[in-house]
């Protein structure tokens, strides 16, 4: 092995691993930010530390969220409870309820 094979070995997987790093954020992180309802008037804003706050103009609630697994996010607000399916882009966000809740509803990120 030539003394040039150890450093470009070194380089490449520095890169690996800071492209592992960097683009795996993960749910939790990409989805902090301000989301407006496609067809319709509600929001939703996550936060960094686990609190969401939901709503239109009419009333808003507040509450948390977590990410059972990379697929489903859990709501917690007043007394309920609500795991969505979850479909996440850097502009998009897909929720959808269990059957009986309600419909799936899109949102675009505003900040």
């Amino acid at each position: 092995m030539t003394s040039n094979a150890t450093p470009l070995r070194f380089f490449v997987l520095v890169v690996f691993f800071v492209c592992t790093v960097a683009c795996n954020r993960g749910p939790q992180k990409a989805i902090v930010g301000k989301w407006q309802e496609v067809d319709g008037t509600r929001t939703v804003e996550f936060f960094p530390d686990g609190t969401v706050i939901m709503g239109d103009s009419a009333r808003q609630a507040a509450g948390t969220y977590s990410f059972p697994d990379s697929r489903h996010l859990k709501v917690v607000a007043a007394m309920d409870t609500i795991v969505f399916d979850i479909v996440l882009s850097s502009k998009a966000l897909v929720l959808t309820p269990p059957t009986q809740l309600g419909r799936q509803r899109s949102f675009k990120r505003v900040n």
